[in-house]
């Protein structure tokens, strides 16, 4: 009976610890896809601009969990190219470093990523 008790608490527990982790997420992605937004909507004068949003599964999957063989070049300590195929068309996919590095931060990675956004639907672009 108190193995069962225990047993119940563990799991009651675990699922606290799951449900809060999925709720930081969520802000995580909230906070930051509103400041990406924010950037987004600021650059283009309010203009739509499509952006393509693959999830990561999509992605490690056309780098084939970033094996150097999808790999093309690095842009400094705070990113790398590689090269993949989603839905058979060819993309090129930038990863950034988990460590924000000092001179480049969050704001110039949301940049980065607006500037890529709006290069994409150029005429003279590919």
């Amino acid at each position: 009976m108190m193995r069962k008790l225990k047993l119940k608490q563990n799991l009651r527990s675990w699922s606290s610890e799951e449900k809060k982790e999925e709720d930081m997420k969520e802000s995580w992605f909230l906070y930051n896809g509103g400041i990406f937004l924010k950037e987004l909507i600021a650059d283009c004068n309010g203009k739509s601009v499509p952006i393509r949003r693959f999830s990561s599964h999509q992605i490690i999957k056309a780098t084939n969990n970033f094996d150097i063989s999808c790999f093309v070049t690095n842009a400094g300590f705070h990113m790398w190219w590689y090269r993949g195929i989603i839905e058979d068309r060819p993309y090129m996919i930038k990863r950034f470093s988990e460590k924000v590095v000092p001179e480049y931060g969050e704001k110039e990675i949301y940049n980065d990523i607006v500037l890529s956004a709006r290069m994409s639907n150029h005429s003279n672009f590919l």
